[in-house]
């Protein structure tokens, strides 16, 4: 049974990366594909249900992460609210941080105002990097070393040293960084779900002559399908009535309309400008034209050094 599930929340692609190969090496889990770029999951597995379970997994991994099924994550689009307050206060505060790192570098300069530069980089450096702090602290007790726990270390050892200014410098860089990789990553998932607009979900299916709209994934190999005006096709096809132009500039960038009429070979994703149509399909909608294109854009973004990190993964301390 193949199970279509969505990772909500899961912007660490190291994490990404592990989670799928947790779920890999795990028996009851079969074909388990992970795109990054657009949170996508899917597998095989005999159980009905695997939500709590892959949740669970997940849970090992990174925290924050959310597991739904597809309908449920397409539901919670409309509420997108929460997620920008809570950027909108991330971002704020990481700018706070980086105007009171600039205040104590200056300071740092001047010996009689020792005092006031500590204070400033302590704030700061808790401002921009306390969620890396908590995050190495989990790293840790799960037993991994990653980059949050070197982080971690690596601001505490300053700290310690009495080498304030650095501690902010190392949290607020990072802050930055991460802002931009996530950013890079949101226009990137962005651009991609724009491409899969030119795939249409559903289709018009003609049958004893009544014409019944129905999700373009169940449209059969040799099925008629009427296609509008106005309107994209579902599925690759060749005309069997009618004549029109086509906008194929989503697929070639061509865009000079284009004639066709019976017997002309049609692609999904085209767009049909002018008069209603009929094709006869000649290929399932997995092997459509638009679907294609949308998995090569999807797994080169899953490759991109951009989307997946470069680091290897972490360390377990069980090896030891």
């Amino acid at each position: 049974m193949k199970h279509e599930l969505i990772l909500e929340g899961l912007n660490c692609a190291n994490c990404a990366a592990k989670i799928e190969k947790k779920l890999a090496d795990t028996p009851e889990y079969s074909n388990v594909q992970f795109s990054f770029a657009t949170k996508a999951l899917s597998l095989n597995c005999d159980k009905r249900n695997i939500t709590a379970d892959v949740q669970a997994i997940v849970d090992s991994i990174e925290d924050g992460v959310t597991v739904k099924t597809v309908e449920e994550a397409e539901a919670h689009e409309e509420q997108p609210e929460k997620g920008e307050k809570s950027e909108k206060i991330k971002i704020a505060l990481l700018i706070i941080s980086a105007v009171l790192f600039v205040a104590a570098f200056i300071l740092h300069f001047f010996d009689s105002f020792e005092l006031p530069c500590a204070i400033l980089s302590v704030i700061s450096a808790v401002l921009s990097g306390y969620e890396v702090v908590i995050e190495g602290v989990k790293s840790v007790i799960k037993r991994r070393i990653d980059e949050t726990t070197l982080m971690t270390v690596a601001v505490i050892a300053a700290m310690v040293l009495g080498e304030f200014v650095e501690a902010a410098a190392v949290t607020v860089l990072f802050g930055i960084g991460e802002l931009l990789e996530d950013k890079a990553v949101e226009k990137s998932r962005r651009d991609i779900q724009k491409l899969a607009d030119i795939r249409p979900d559903t289709a018009l299916v003609i049958e004893n002559g009544v014409t019944d709209e129905i999700p373009a994934k169940d449209v059969a190999v040799g099925s008629i399908v009427e296609i509008p005006p106005h309107t994209r096709v579902p599925l690759d096809g060749v005309v069997i009535e009618g004549s029109t132009t086509v906008d194929a500039s989503s697929l070639t960038g061509e865009s000079a309309p284009v004639e066709v009429t019976v017997g002309a070979e049609l692609l999904s994703g085209m767009m049909n400008n002018d008069r209603t149509i009929k094709i006869k399909t000649a290929k399932p909608y997995a092997d459509s034209a638009a679907t294609r294109i949308v998995k090569l854009v999807e797994e080169s973004a899953k490759r991109s050094p951009a989307l997946r990190a470069s680091i290897p993964p972490s360390l377990s301390f069980s090896a030891y």
